[in-house]
């Protein structure tokens, strides 16, 4: 009979990475759907502009592209490119309704988790653009300027925070690791040791036993035993003469 294994539990291709990235990006496209229908409700007008339109598409196209990727076949910058359509699509989102623009915390906390310095610049440039193209059609006075080095300075502030606490996260985690191996090779070290010591204390011909401080016998070896008929399996009770 053949076996047929699904393609889902390969390890290969639901790993630590594909889990992430299918959290961040669901968590993002359904808070940002859900925001984005209550305020449509609200205001019926957005349902017909296109901007609002086209960013809910990118948003859930991205949303779906994340799910048939088998990321774990890729390298990890690949999946850098759903945040940034994300921020992308917040933009359009925010071309029809401005306060939408607080949804750009999603995309830089996941680039900021995920990655480094470099990839959050790229994304701060790239919500920087989509401010300057919602800001173009009221001009570019002081208050839009000053609006928009507020956004992305706030944005970076943000980034920059979680990048100093993932940086110390993993290195707390390497650190535990680093140290959990050093204390299961020290304990392979002892049991391999004891093994030794008990291997010797069996082989020597003259009938030996370990006693505790209440007279208990917990060791003895193999010639001991055979002297005195004794069961290996239960050795603790009390001696009753001498112990050679």
């Amino acid at each position: 009979m053949q076996t047929f294994v699904s393609r889902w539990a390969d390890s290969q291709l639901i790993g630590t990475r594909t889990r992430s990235v299918w959290q961040w990006q669901l968590i993002f496209t359904f808070s940002t759907v859900a925001i984005a229908v209550v305020i449509a409700i609200l205001d019926e007008l957005l349902l017909t502009h296109g901007a609002f339109l086209a960013g809910i598409i990118l948003i859930v196209a991205a949303s779906t592209a994340s799910l048939v990727t088998p990321w774990a076949r890729y390298p990890k910058w690949a999946a850098l490119v759903l945040p940034l359509l994300d921020i992308i699509g917040v933009g359009l989102l925010a071309i029809a309704e401005s306060n939408l623009g607080y949804l750009w915390v999603f995309p830089i906390a996941w680039i900021a988790t995920y990655y480094g310095t470099r990839e959050l610049i790229i994304g701060l440039v790239i919500t920087g653009v989509m401010n300057l193209i919602d800001s173009w059609p009221r001009g570019y006075s002081s208050a839009v300027v000053l609006e928009l080095l507020i956004v992305v300075l706030a944005l970076a502030f943000l980034g920059i925070t979680i990048i100093v606490g993932a940086r110390r996260t993993r290195a707390f985690r390497h650190l535990t690791r680093r140290q959990a191996d050093r204390l299961d090779r020290t304990l392979h070290r002892v049991q391999a040791a004891e093994q030794r010591v008990n291997a010797v204390f069996d082989s020597i011909s003259v009938a030996l036993a370990r006693v505790s401080s209440g007279g208990e016998i917990v060791a003895a070896n193999t010639a001991y035993r055979a002297l005195y008929s004794l069961d290996p399996r239960d050795l603790r009770f009390s001696i009753g003469g001498a112990v050679e």
